[in-house]
């Protein structure tokens, strides 16, 4: 009962994946915005079913493999099928499927590698910090673009500038486990939460822009260090 119980929160992940590529398929360009915030409740799903599954005691090697395979469907595919229902007819529409394939193939990549080594290193301060973007933040930065009307041929460059920064090195910071185990101050969650509430949109994209940021500083911070 209890696996089941995290298993249904994994797969509310890839639902909110599956739903919002059928929404795309079904309605076109009159379903980004839905498609757009599906990304960010397959987050919630992501982000709550490994806390649920730590508390119940039953996170293990098959909740990795399922989480990642979910994230391919909701944080690999979905933003892909977003940006390619904004391409008109002609050269754009190829050039857009192009940008989509190598942003999916990039995440499934980032998602063995990140599978593969969770396996082999479970906990430990490695897990603090991801090797290249996770794949909910790219996810998430791109649908924050499409909510902002960011034009067709920025959110093109976006997608294949993410797809590298997911296969990078870079460290990210995996900030939810940094506040839960009380790395981080509350208060420091002051100033993006009032950008929020100012304009959620516009908000919602600088904070990820800030946080796509944190890997190429952080990496020069720590090259700099040695």
């Amino acid at each position: 009962m209890r696996l089941a119980i995290a298993t249904l929160l994994t797969l509310g992940n890839a639902v909110c994946g599956f739903v919002g590529i059928a929404l795309l398929i079904l309605h076109g360009h009159d379903a980004i915005v839905v498609a757009c915030l599906l990304i960010f409740a397959a987050w919630l799903f992501d982000m709550i079913d490994g806390m649920v599954a730590r508390r119940l005691g039953v996170d293990g090697p098959l909740g990795a493999v399922l989480d990642s395979l979910c994230d391919v469907v909701s944080f690999g595919v979905l933003p892909a099928a977003i940006l390619i229902s904004t391409a008109r007819a002609g050269v754009e529409e190829a050039l857009m499927i192009a940008a989509g394939a190598i942003y999916t193939s990039m995440a499934i990549l980032r998602l063995g590698r990140y599978t593969m080594k969770a396996a082999e290193s479970p906990g430990g301060e490695r897990r603090f910090w991801f090797e290249g973007l996770s794949s909910p933040a790219a996810g998430m930065c791109f649908g924050s673009a499409v909510l902002v009307s960011a034009p067709a041929w920025i959110q093109a460059i976006l997608m294949l500038a993410l797809s590298l920064l997911m296969v990078s090195t870079l460290p990210y910071p995996d900030l939810v486990k940094f506040y839960l185990a009380r790395r981080l101050p509350l208060w420091s969650l002051i100033v993006p939460i009032a950008v929020l509430l100012v304009d959620w949109k516009a908000g919602t994209a600088a904070v990820l822009a800030f946080y796509i940021c944190l890997g190429p500083a952080t990496g020069a911070w720590r090259a700099s260090r040695r």
